[in-house]
């Protein structure tokens, strides 16, 4: 669940803070998880217990298990799917631009859209894979995948939230050198500096970290 809260964060990040994407996102959120939990529930309350003696061990098998439990999976699959909808529709929004690798935070944007995307492709199959199991594995086999999603659930949240300390990271760096370029050189040689026929303007951090990062990147691919 913290992870899903954490990409909700980050899609409301992508849009700009917009009330109705966070009200969107929110409602089917409590949607998807108070279904689910009443579904859990209502199949739980009626799972009998069975201990099977094993040579130094004892198994406990659930029985009476309601042949509609894979219908838990449904509400998280929908819910995963309309977050991955967010996250490309702004993508698509954002790079069909006509220069869309200058504009300020494409980036960060573009960090962001792959982790949701990569996201949703790993929590989707994962959970697809679950319901899977709990609609035509036996009994006995439904605890088998639980907590290998948990897992994966935790893997994910912890790789997007450092994917974004990175690209912070990197910022700060960029941020540093052109700051320390300032120091160094006079006014007039400043490499950001952008002279029109009517004014002189300069790039700010964040369009200069921009353009210092696309540099690495194109040198990196040389």
């Amino acid at each position: 669940m913290i992870a899903e809260v954490i990409l909700q964060m980050r899609i409301y990040a992508m849009y700009s803070l917009n009330k109705k994407v966070l009200v969107l996102m929110g409602v089917s959120f409590i949607f998807a998880t108070s279904t689910s939990a009443t579904i859990m529930g209502i199949v739980l309350s009626k799972i009998n217990a069975s201990a099977l003696p094993f040579p130094g061990l004892i198994f406990c098998v659930p029985e009476n298990v309601n042949t509609h439990f894979y219908a838990f999976w449904i509400p998280i699959l929908a819910f995963e799917s309309l977050l991955c909808f967010l996250a490309l529709y702004k993508g698509y929004e954002t790079f069909r631009s006509t220069s869309p690798s200058i504009l300020p935070g494409h980036h960060l944007v573009q960090i962001l859209l792959w982790d949701s995307v990569l996201y949703f492709v790993v929590l989707f199959a994962t959970y697809l894979t679950n319901f899977l199991i709990f609609l035509i594995a036996s009994q006995n086999l439904l605890e088998i995948p639980i907590g290998f999603s948990v897992a994966m659930s935790c893997v994910m949240g912890n790789r997007i939230s450092l994917n974004v300390r990175n690209v912070n990271r990197e910022f700060d760096l960029a941020h540093d050198s052109v700051k320390l370029a300032g120091h160094l050189s006079s006014p007039t040689d400043r490499p950001w500096s952008i002279v029109n026929p009517s004014r002189q303007t300069s790039l700010n951090d964040i369009e200069m970290t921009e353009l210092r990062l696309m540099k690495a990147e194109i040198h990196t691919r040389i």
